[in-house]
């Protein structure tokens, strides 16, 4: 799948954010922990679940507006709190 991104200055810092994405984090031998993603034929649907990566079930799910959409960094810093919250 082709995935698009978009960057913008904030003062000193260069923050990526996706514009057309699936991103999809688990613990390897484990369910999936968090997903991202706006594979649907409308772009600015976005959708955002949480999983317990021990169980698999779904413990959150959203939809997002574009503005919403979080950049790459804190994506990053969701996965780790996830991992930590079902450890």
């Amino acid at each position: 799948m082709d995935k698009e991104l978009e960057t913008r200055m904030t003062g000193p810092l260069l923050q990526v954010r996706g514009k057309t994405y699936r991103y999809v984090a688990w613990v390897q031998g484990h369910h999936a922990l968090l997903r991202y993603h706006n594979i649907h034929l409308n772009d600015d649907d976005y959708h955002h679940r949480v999983l317990n990566w021990r169980t698999g079930e779904e413990v959150l799910y959203e939809t997002l507006e574009r503005h919403q959409f979080p950049t790459l960094s804190e994506v990053l810093d969701e996965v780790q709190a996830v991992y930590h919250a079902f450890k």
